[in-house]
């Protein structure tokens, strides 16, 4: 009891008790909660007096959501969980990794990480640079994202991040695990209608595997809505991460396992991101953004991401390809944003951008409402995003241009603001 007593008048005070947090974490408390949406808040008095009466460790899992548990809040506290560092430190290299239950993750190592990344303490740099190297396991990712969290501070390791970049790009197991599962999914989908068609009014029945089968043969994956969707469900995270944490690196020297990811579809994107920030100007690097945007194999996601690369870049021998792609309701926002970013070299590409500004609205009046659908939707981004390249491409003549439409349903929030301001 008295185990009791000192345990809530240490946590009376306003701000959670590192030292009660320090023990949690080394398993030896769980005085605060497990739950995601309540880091930082007492268990309930009649849990805490349990576990000092019979001992915490009740469940088979609570060894993993306990240290998990205070790791969160440590996380949340930022700088001030500070005096903590050692304990996490210890805990990343002696500690349980993520567990896999069965029913989902607990991830108790990679909430360690998290916590570290979140204390800004330079200690955890080598710290986590070796956890990567020994034994990252379900935590990698995690791993990743901390370390590209210290930015050039971590870029000594920037190495490390290259190299598990450049293993996942040659993991072809990974796609075909995800394009197996995603494939299954559709199949079952276009087999459960086949069932439904056949049997209306029915909403109780099973789907043979000869059915899903035959489902699965009739798939047609060259259609640009399967590789949408297939690019939207399977990205792989552990190599998103690598490329993210070398862009916030900065290092140069991470270009040539970047542009060799613009042929990963499942981290591509991410690739032409961090190309995108990183800055260099190579050709090496313009004409690997280049291919992947024209690649049909890719994801639209990435290809777009690589129209925006290309213009944060400035690179004016892509204003060509760029032109063409403002016909595509698709790629029309990405390509006009990075003309955008291209400033008036762009100028070559107005006609196109003023024809795709003045569009037709496709939202529909209801009333005193409008409603926008998802086309209607996708082509007001795309003519707003018209809309603030002319005001890049020509600022000084784009305002005769503009006015007249300061009433479109799409555009005219953007146009009004703009004619507001002072002329630069």
């Amino acid at each position: 009891m008295l185990r009791l007593t000192a345990i809530l008048l240490s946590l009376a005070a306003s701000d959670p008790d590192l030292n009660e947090l320090a023990l949690q974490l080394e398993n030896r408390s769980c005085a605060y909660s497990t739950q995601t949406f309540e880091a930082c808040q007492l268990r309930p008095l009649k849990d805490r007096l349990i576990d000092s009466a019979f001992g915490w460790l009740i469940g088979s899992h609570q060894q993993y959501e306990c240290p998990l548990g205070a790791a969160r809040c440590l996380e949340k506290l930022g700088p001030k969980a500070a005096p903590a560092v050692p304990t996490l430190l210890k805990v990343l290299q002696e500690g349980p990794n993520d567990f896999d239950t069965g029913d989902g993750v607990i991830a108790v190592r990679s909430g360690v990480v998290a916590a570290l990344a979140a204390t800004r303490d330079p200690r955890a740099v080598e710290a986590l640079a070796s956890a990567l190297e020994q034994r990252p396991a379900e935590s990698e990712r995690a791993i990743l994202e901390a370390l590209g969290s210290f930015g050039p501070q971590a870029a000594v390791h920037w190495k490390l991040a290259a190299d598990r970049l450049r293993a996942r790009n040659l993991d072809k197991g990974f796609e075909a695990r995800m394009r197996e599962q995603f494939d299954w999914s559709i199949a079952v989908e276009l087999a459960q209608k086949e069932v439904q068609n056949r049997n209306p009014g029915v909403t109780s029945f099973v789907i043979p595997n000869e059915a899903v089968a035959a489902a699965n043969k009739l798939i047609d994956r060259n259609a640009p809505g399967y590789i949408k969707a297939l690019e939207s469900r399977s990205e792989d995270l552990v190599a998103a991460a690598a490329a993210r944490a070398l862009g916030k690196m900065r290092r140069a020297d991470a270009v040539d396992v970047l542009v060799e990811t613009l042929t990963n579809f499942h981290a591509a994107r991410a690739a032409a991101q961090t190309l995108g920030e990183i800055g260099d100007r190579s050709p090496a690097v313009v004409s690997g953004l280049q291919q992947a945007l024209a690649s049909a194999r890719l994801g639209p996601g990435a290809r777009s991401e690589c129209a925006r690369a290309l213009g944060r870049l400035k690179a004016t021998q892509s204003i060509p390809q760029l032109r063409g792609l403002l016909a595509s309701s698709e790629f029309a926002p990405a390509a006009a944003a990075a003309l955008g970013d291209i400033g008036p070299p762009a100028g070559a590409a107005l006609p196109e951008l003023k024809m795709l500004a003045t569009l037709p609205t496709l939202a529909v009046r209801k009333g005193n409402s409008l409603h926008f659908s998802a086309e209607a939707s996708s082509r007001g981004d795309a003519k707003r995003a018209a809309v603030r390249a002319i005001l890049a491409i020509e600022p000084e003549r784009a305002a005769a241009f503009l006015a007249p439409l300061r009433g479109d349903p799409d555009t005219g929030g953007v146009i009004r603001h703009a004619l507001s301001r002072p002329a630069p």
